[in-house]
């Protein structure tokens, strides 16, 4: 009997999880897809989108295009986007081809990836993250985390 009802009770959240998962708007399923879709805007004066948005899509890989939802800062004239000290998919990707796409609203820019790896740029990016998102970076060393530069393709 009490197998059964513990049974029940997993399946009952499972359940759950999946109904506030499938309820949940595309920009906050935490979830990788592929390419993105929308019109390209050109880069070339300046990022459009300028850190006003709390997510964004980035897309790596071209070949075979790797999406994932971030965080973004926008600092000067580029973006910014990290991931603690996560070696993660899309990071190993820019490891290879800097070339990556950010997804705002219905348009599409074009950008390439650098790693930052000066403790004054990761300063000015942990103000900045700690001011638009209200939480703190877990790391205070630019050497322990992926952090991106994300500016314009020339």
């Amino acid at each position: 009997m009490k197998t059964s009802t513990a049974f029940r009770s997993r399946r009952l959240i499972a359940i759950l999880a999946l109904t506030l998962v499938g309820g949940c708007s595309g920009d906050w399923i935490p979830f990788s897809g592929g390419a993105l879709e929308g019109k390209i805007v050109s880069a070339s004066e300046g990022i459009p989108i300028a850190g006003s948005e709390d997510v964004v899509r980035l897309e790596t890989q071209p070949a075979d295009p790797y999406s994932v939802n971030l965080w973004v800062i926008a600092l000067d004239d580029d973006l910014y986007v990290h991931a603690g000290d996560n070696h993660t998919t899309w990071i190993q990707h820019l490891e290879i081809d800097a070339s990556a796409r950010v997804g705002y609203e219905d348009s599409i820019i074009e950008l390439v990836a650098e790693r930052v790896t000066d403790q004054p740029t990761f300063d000015r990016f942990r103000v900045a993250y700690d001011d638009k998102y209200g939480v703190s970076t877990r790391h205070e060393d630019i050497n322990d985390v992926y952090l991106y530069r994300l500016s314009a393709r020339l």
